[in-house]
């Protein structure tokens, strides 16, 4: 009876001195103090982005297109070459942060991100019927959006990692073209395709280059847990 007893309180021990150093790591970690982490992170991002990103090269892109006149199709293409990407540097954070606690131990840091204005510029030549003049392409996106949540397990040291970071939303995205001329009735056309192609390099550009500056600068950064 008295090695029941005995294995009892060792457990229970066990159990509490789990909870002392793991369990409570909620109520030592308020809503200011992960604001004050992802607000370290994104100025150290930003620092690492402005020598590096700003403005930022885009890839040559070639877009062909086509228009049926008097039943005959014709194809053309749109060549765009030295993009550049400028305001990256004004990601921000939006709102307070989110603090979850997952598989017991695991703390989630969740946050939405703000980034704008972003502008995209383009040289390009656009060719229909072997006829075709040289042009700038100009991009301006009002607003873009990112959910990130960070998470870091104290068992492990609390070493920081991002869990998501991904593009959640992009407001205002515009094109304009300049230098048409004869072909300016081809601008709805080429307005969507290049719509479609700034909306896929934007997110992208997010969800991989901006993400590895941040999973980069956030090892330098201690998670902002505390025990009793």
């Amino acid at each position: 009876m008295q090695y029941y007893l005995f294995l009892f309180a060792a457990l229970l021990f066990a159990e509490i001195a789990w909870g002392f150093h793991y369990g409570d790591k909620t109520a030592f970690m308020d809503v200011g103090n992960a604001n004050e982490f992802i607000d370290q992170l994104i100025e150290a991002t930003k620092m690492g982005m402005s020598h590096d990103l700003e403005p930022y090269s885009l890839p040559d892109k070639s877009i062909g297109f086509e228009k049926k006149i008097l039943l005959v199709t014709w194809r053309g293409e749109a060549k765009l070459y030295d993009g550049l990407l400028s305001g990256l540097t004004t990601i921000h954070r939006n709102g307070d942060c989110t603090i979850d606690v997952q598989d017991g131990n695991t703390m989630h840091v969740k946050v939405h991100l703000g980034m704008g204005v972003l502008e995209l510029r383009y040289h390009a030549t656009v060719t229909f019927m072997d006829f075709g003049p040289s042009v700038t392409v100009e991009g301006k996106i009002g607003y873009v959006t990112i959910n990130m949540d960070i998470s870091s397990d104290p068992s492990t040291g609390g070493i920081p990692t991002i869990e998501k970071f991904d593009m959640d939303e992009m407001k205002g995205l515009t094109v304009t073209f300049n230098g048409l001329g004869p072909l300016s009735w081809l601008m709805t056309i080429l307005t969507s395709l290049v719509l479609k192609f700034f909306k896929g390099i934007i997110k992208t550009i997010i969800q991989w280059t901006v993400k590895r500056v941040v999973a980069d600068k956030i090892k330098n950064l201690q998670f902002p847990i505390y025990y009793k």
